[in-house]
């Protein structure tokens, strides 16, 4: 229940937040943000870093303590569309999608645990509302796979059920690292990096994370595994990061360590 009492600790939490990610630093760097939303006690918001020549280098969501209190239960998850920065040279990023699943998803045995699904896009929000079972096409779009150059070394689908029935609207097909794949029995789910694909396309870079790994407020970070060509011109991340900053009681995630590169 949200009483007065939350919305103004929402509203003097949106205040501090804004003012202590949205500055410039020492060495030039700034730090740009998108439109706050609410989400159980709090909000959550995306992110920019850029240098002191307005290239970006982080990219981010940023969630405070209290959104991770008060969620919504049941069995249907909840669907956060978030803007990017305005002005933000985000090429080829163009949104970020955040689903809370307070009883995990499909397949269950792996991912059955409350977490977040945090979609980095790479495609607009109407290219992503056209992924539809009732669309034509949409089996033929889920089996066109990006070829093997411009898919990030070591990703294929998860084993299992034709790519079509894998295919989840809104978002397309999910890919995960080959060489580590859970495995159902042997995996304890606590966050996991995917990257996604649909009709022959790269599309989002996807950090999910369980609820109970964010309250822990342990660091974590590794690289993104690149393809080895791009298909589209932009500045894309090396490293991936998930920490609590107890500055400003807010977790953020967030891709870093961008480089520039050409299509090929």
């Amino acid at each position: 229940m949200i009483t007065t009492r939350t919305i103004g600790a929402i509203t003097v939490a949106v205040a501090i937040f804004a003012s202590t990610i949205g500055c410039a630093t020492s060495n030039q760097s700034q730090t740009r943000l998108g439109p706050a939303q609410r989400l159980g006690h709090g909000v959550v918001r995306t992110y920019a870093v850029t240098d002191s020549t307005g290239q970006m280098t982080g990219l981010g969501v940023a969630v405070t303590a209290a959104a991770l209190d008060g969620l919504p239960g049941g069995s249907t998850a909840t669907t956060l569309m978030l803007d990017l920065p305005s002005g933000l040279p985000a090429e080829p990023f163009t949104c970020v999608m955040l689903n809370w699943n307070p009883r995990g998803h499909q397949p269950t045995a792996l991912f059955g645990k409350p977490h977040f699904d945090i979609h980095f896009d790479m495609v607009t929000m109407s290219d992503l509302q056209a992924i539809s079972p009732s669309s034509p096409g949409f089996a033929a779009k889920a089996a066109h796979l990006p070829d093997a150059a411009h898919t990030p070394q070591g990703f294929a689908p998860l084993p299992g059920p034709p790519l079509a029935a894998q295919a989840v609207p809104g978002m397309g097909l999910h890919l995960a690292d080959a060489g580590s794949r859970p495995t159902p029995g042997h995996y304890n789910f606590q966050h996991i990096l995917l990257a996604g694909s649909w009709d022959g396309r790269y599309t989002f870079i996807e950090p999910m994370i369980a609820r109970d790994w964010l309250l822990a407020r342990r660091p974590y970070a590794e690289s993104v595994h690149q393809p080895v060509a791009y298909q589209h011109d932009g500045r894309y991340p090396l490293r991936y990061s998930s920490r609590f900053d107890s500055g400003d009681d807010t977790y953020r995630v967030e891709l870093s360590d961008f480089v520039t590169r050409r299509a090929s």
